[in-house]
Formats: C-alpha cells, sequence, structure tokens
C-alpha cells in the first residue's frame, strides 16, 4: 500500500511527536529517488560497520 504524501507526513510528524523525536520532511520525490537514497544510506552504513569492525 503507499500513502499519498500528505498522509505520510503526517504520520511521521504524529509518530514523531509521540516518541520525542525530530525531523523534517526535505521533499517529496518519486520511488526511483526513494530507491536511489536507500541504496546511499544502505552503502554508507555497511562503511561504517566495516570501519567498526577494524
Amino acid at each position: 500500500m503507499i500513502l499519498p504524501s500528505n498522509q505520510l507526513a503526517e504520520f511521521l510528524a504524529l509518530y514523531n511527536k509521540n516518541s520525542g523525536k525530530r525531523s523534517e520532511i526535505e521533499g517529496v520525490d518519486g520511488p526511483d529517488d526513494a530507491i536511489a537514497l536507500l541504496e546511499k544510506a544502505s552503502k554508507r552504513f555497511k562503511g561504517h560497520a566495516a570501519e567498526a569492525k577494524a
């Protein structure tokens, strides 16, 4: 199920409010951009994990 961006923004705002976290939505792009961001974050995470093991 894919939520419209306004529903996702509302969900994240309520989640962050209830969990005491702060974050802001920086933009709304399509699924291709989302996948690219996830791949970039995954590579960064794997790099940090490898450094921690060394």
